[in-house]
């Protein structure tokens, strides 16, 4: 990993996000701040730090919905969300109806190492390790004393933690049998060059000890949803310890992620869309607006079908496979989000949508015409759904199917889970529930993989297009390390297969 050696770029960041304070900065400087008005700011205003930091992270989220990284361009990239939607579409719940942007992600043949979507994850990760790291580093050599900076540095180690998450499950198999496996170089200070890759349980240690500080120390919700803050800091470590199996922990930390948020019902979610950034159960989030939309190369572009983007004027729409969408019953009111003329053909008429539309999402539909719907990277079914799947494998088999009878319920109020009796038929009601639940959010490739569930596609009554059946555990889960990382560490240690 080369080091990437950056100033604060303070004022920058701030006239993007909001107004540049003179009278507390006034830095003599044009356009960067050095590390001697830093230390001058720490000096003479003891909530310096706080606000330094708080402006820097604005700097860091930035990334998370930039779609000009490393000279690269293309409407296929728009941060982190790209990457959500490229990893669903390797799994056998989404359909890409064209073969278009996104075309080699549904095929499986979008992760070697010369290809650009593996150059782009690694790059996007790797910068937010790297922004966290120089926070780390400038403001955070000593451990701070005070609750406020405590919270400060949550926000920024939970950051690096969630990275790390995703690095290691984009570029290894899955935790449990994998363990000793070569997983990501772990790069913990600016100064760390050309590291080596670690192995997988190392990689996952520092995953815990990240999120794990920033669930102790953090705010218990950040109003604006930006920050990673405890509920988001716990959904994530939720997600490490299914992956490890841990799940007394999974439990513990899902329910501190979800445990008192306003759930919207099945009904809210198809009268009101897909929703903003001020959404009762989105977590962590990111406000898309006039200023910040990246336009055609953004998520609602490729996803709502009843806006001029890619799928809704060039027809490259995103469908749920037809055997997850006969699995929803039709008192379920998620299945409204889906298109089908003969079942809604009200809802057909609304959207102008013929018999040729089946299937399509309208999960994602209702979004603002100027693409300026805001992301949503992690909403609190998320860990909900984890907890009930942590009381079923740990064999509370009544009490899970108490809970999951509870939340199906405000999406189909003629939901039992009496059916479900045993521990095997309850876990692959869960895990059904989070297909449908979780449907184009970006959980699919992790949830399969630790499942160690293959893609099948190749099935009677299939829409897919590409029609493919793979095992689980294979290469084709696994990207390889862009080769430019390759050619420039000689330390790696290996490429995947």
């Amino acid at each position: 990993m080369k080091k990437i050696k950056l100033f604060l770029p303070l004022c920058v960041s701030i006239l993007i996000f909001g107004s540049c304070s003179k009278d507390f900065l006034e830095p003599e400087v044009d356009q960067y701040i050095t590390d001697d008005r830093i230390e001058e700011l720490l000096e003479s205003d003891p909530n310096a730090a706080a606000k330094l930091i708080d402006a820097s992270l604005r700097g860091v989220y930035s990334t998370l919905i930039e779609w000009s990284l490393n000279g690269n361009s293309s409407h296929d990239f728009f941060g982190m969300k790209s990457i959500d939607l490229a990893t669903d579409l390797t799994s056998e719940d989404m359909v890409q109806d064209v073969h278009h942007h996104f075309g080699f992600d549904y095929n499986l043949d979008n992760r070697e190492a010369g290809y650009r979507r593996t150059s782009l994850m690694w790059a996007l990760y790797y910068k937010m390790i790297s922004s966290s790291n120089i926070i780390l580093d400038t403001y955070f050599k000593e451990e701070p004393t005070s609750d406020a900076l405590k919270a400060s540095k949550a926000k920024v180690v939970g950051l690096r933690g969630i990275a790390y998450y995703y690095l290691i499950n984009l570029y290894q198999q899955t935790y449990k049998g994998n363990e000793e496996a070569l997983g990501v170089p772990l790069v913990l200070s600016p100064l760390d060059e050309n590291m080596p890759r670690a192995k997988v349980k190392e990689v996952y240690a520092q995953i815990l000890e990240d999120l794990s500080y920033s669930a102790d120390n953090g705010l218990i919700t950040n109003a604006d949803k930006t920050d990673v803050d405890q509920r988001v800091a716990s959904a994530y470590l939720a997600k490490a310890y299914a992956a490890m199996e841990d799940w007394a922990n999974v439990e513990k930390y899902a329910k501190i992620a979800y445990d008192g948020i306003t759930l919207r019902t099945g009904a809210e979610m198809v009268n009101n869309g897909w929703g903003d950034v001020a959404t009762s159960d989105w977590l962590w989030a990111y406000d898309i607006n006039a200023q910040t939309t990246t336009l055609y190369a953004s998520l609602y572009s490729h996803l709502d079908g009843t806006i001029p983007g890619y799928a809704g004027m060039l027809g490259v729409t995103k469908s749920i496979h037809s055997v997850l969408y006969n699995k929803i019953p039709s008192t379920d009111e998620r299945k409204k989000l889906f298109a089908n003329v003969d079942v809604y053909p009200d809802i057909a008429k609304q959207y102008d949508l013929t018999a040729s539309n089946k299937y399509n999402n309208l999960k994602f539909a209702k979004t603002p015409s100027d693409f300026s719907g805001d992301y949503c990277f992690i909403r609190a079914e998320d860990p909900l759904l984890l907890y009930v799947e942590a009381l079923v494998e740990q064999n509370k088999v009544a009490q899970a199917a108490g809970e999951l009878e509870k939340f199906v319920k405000t999406r189909n109020s003629s939901y039992s889970a009496s059916s479900f009796a045993s521990q095997s038929a309850l876990r692959e009601e869960v895990r059904l529930q989070r297909r449908i639940e979780l449907w184009g959010e970006g959980t699919a490739f992790y949830d399969f993989k630790r499942w160690k569930v293959g893609v099948k596609r190749n099935v009677a009554g299939t829409n897919h297009r590409v029609k493919l059946d793979i095992e689980a555990g294979a290469k084709d889960f696994v990207y390889q390390i862009p080769q430019n990382e390759v050619d420039a560490n000689k330390n790696l240690g290996g490429q995947n297969p």
